[in-house]
């Protein structure tokens, strides 16, 4: 690369992300873009009842485990303050993934046994959070975050007689969950509108109960779900300052 080159280069980045960093955001507006990985359980509990005229009534009692980690993307958008080295803002974000989790298991039922095949999608998820952090140097913060996340969980749920291969008993459901969030992570200002970030959350929902009225081999049937969710994630960001 000739010189001139480089110093075209040069010119530009600085024109872009000034070198005279300065990392003041008292009492501005921010907004942001993030992507990154997430890791997602749900530990479910399906307690299901059949009205079975024949064999009388008859209950059996699941339990699965579903992990999946995933890509995601994330917005968001703040109001900072800051005074001295501390640092607090108010955030709201919004979170995307496509990922599914799918788990199958081999169940015995009371005259049948069965897969049941269970599909778990959370595309959306919300947060409101507080960040209380510090400048450990004029461009360098570190924080930690304390919020409040809800989303929907869409669940499909399909069982199939080993034997025949013939449908049990399928349906979909979809319940909001809520939960709270903690995280810690850094930002470095590029200038006095740009930050770079890297940031750890751990989501932990409130344990869910839901009840689906369905059908079990044309039998009406009543599925008992108890969810118990919780995901990790790890992200990097790029924030905006307007003036």
């Amino acid at each position: 690369m000739k010189m001139a080159d480089i110093s075209k280069l040069v010119l530009s980045s600085s024109l872009l992300f000034p070198l005279m960093a300065h990392a003041d955001w008292s009492n501005h507006v921010y907004a942001g873009i993030g992507g990154g990985w997430q890791h997602t359980s749900i530990k479910t509990n399906n307690n299901s009842t059949v009205n079975d005229p024949i064999f009388n009534t008859y209950s059996t009692s699941t339990s699965i485990n579903s992990a999946r980690g995933a890509g995601l993307g994330n917005l968001f958008v703040g109001v900072a303050n800051e005074q001295g080295t501390a640092y607090w803002a108010v955030e709201a974000d919004a979170y995307y993934s496509k990922a599914l989790m799918t788990t199958q298991q081999e169940v015995s039922r009371s005259n049948t046994a069965d897969n049941d095949y269970y599909t778990f999608k959370m595309p959306w998820r919300f947060e409101l959070d507080g960040i209380f952090g510090h400048y450990f140097t004029p461009t360098a913060l570190g924080y930690f975050k304390i919020g409040a996340t809800t989303g929907q969980l869409q669940t499909t749920y399909d069982s199939t007689y080993i034997a025949s291969g013939g449908q049990m008993a399928d349906f979909s459901s979809k319940t909001q969950l809520y939960g709270g969030v903690v995280g810690l992570g850094a930002q470095y200002a590029l200038n006095s509108n740009w930050r770079l970030g890297v940031e750890a959350d751990y989501i932990r929902f409130i344990n869910k109960k839901q009840t689906v009225d369905s059908t079990y081999n044309g039998f009406p049937t009543t599925y008992a779900l108890h969810y118990k969710p919780s995901q990790y994630l790890l992200k990097a960001t790029l924030a905006y300052r307007f003036n």
